[in-house]
């Protein structure tokens, strides 16, 4: 697929410290059939993984939409509007929290997650729908989908012992069926481990958490805590679903990581574009959104869709 580049807009430069950018999809790319209006939800984040959420840097000039089908060569869409929505109306999320217990997890690890998660959907949106779904060798929906907080919290906090082995892609394949059920357009799953994959029967390899993620929309956000963690598996996961990549070093950091997931959660953009096709019934669309932020620093994710 040919690469091409955006113009920066005459944009400001990026503020002083800004490397790189990471575009996770953070929601879902919406288009409408029988005629060629799409719309496309976006995280963006710099290096350290902080939402960016200025427009004095970022307009419609920075903004690259690619539009094909399987067989077809990718041809550029017109980007109408960009709006910073965070944290407005109209964006509550459905996720999934996927936690893992499994005999790796020491005391003060669980103490810490559990501290992160119950963090987590206590700083929620009133109408964000949660779910909590503990992990080792075996994956439990604890708690469905629910606004209910306490419900959540509950899920959470009596789910303390760590054993058994690692189901780490069966958890994440379940979470993302689970928010896909939700009634919010917005879905995300949110995927904690500290070891490596070892026990899935129906999802044994990142390809096939990617495909189905993809499938349904849903982003997966991921975090690794400690040396034991398969930084590239959870890496390929997250970029290849349009979601991030964290990684905790000690279990003391796991609460900041979780506020940044939160924060990047509630700091979307949206891009509305016209394509240069009519979208037709039956047809799976691959939509590329491409950033260069102000300075030129590039970055990209793809959406799949089927209408």
């Amino acid at each position: 697929m040919p690469y091409l580049s955006s113009s920066s807009g005459g944009a400001a430069s990026p503020p002083s410290g800004t490397t790189s950018i990471t575009v996770g999809s953070g929601g879902s790319s919406t288009l409408t059939a029988n005629t060629q209006t799409g719309a496309c939800s976006i995280v963006l984040v710099d290096q350290s993984q902080t939402p960016i959420t200025s427009t004095n840097y970022l307009n419609v000039n920075n903004i690259q939409i690619e539009i094909w089908t399987s067989g077809t060569s990718s041809q550029s869409a017109t980007v109408g509007t960009l709006t910073y929505s965070g944290g407005s109306s109209g964006s509550a999320i459905s996720y999934a929290m996927t936690l893992d217990r499994s005999g790796s997890m020491s005391y003060d690890s669980n103490a810490s997650l559990e501290a992160a998660a119950i963090a987590f959907i206590s700083g929620s949106g009133a109408s964000d729908q949660g779910a909590v779904i503990n992990f080792d060798d075996a994956v439990k929906v604890d708690q469905g989908l629910t606004t209910d907080k306490n419900l959540l919290i509950s899920a959470v906090s009596n789910e303390s012992t760590t054993s058994g082995l690692t189901a780490l892609y069966d958890s994440m394949g379940t979470a993302v069926a689970t928010a896909a059920a939700g009634s919010n357009s917005r879905k995300a799953v949110i995927a904690m481990t500290d070891g490596l994959e070892n026990s899935s029967v129906n999802y044994t390899t990142t390809t096939a958490v990617i495909n189905y993620a993809n499938a349904n929309s849903v982003p997966i956000y991921c975090v690794g805590l400690g040396s034991s963690v398969s930084a590239s598996g959870l890496q390929a996961i997250a970029s290849g679903t349009g979601g991030l990549y964290y990684y905790a070093p000690t279990a003391a950091d796991i609460a900041d990581l979780y506020n940044k997931i939160s924060s990047a959660l509630n700091s979307a953009w949206t891009i509305n574009f016209t394509s240069p096709v009519t979208f037709t019934t039956g047809t799976t669309y691959y939509v590329k959104v491409t950033v260069t932020y102000s300075g030129g620093i590039t970055a990209s994710t793809i959406f799949t869709v089927t209408i």
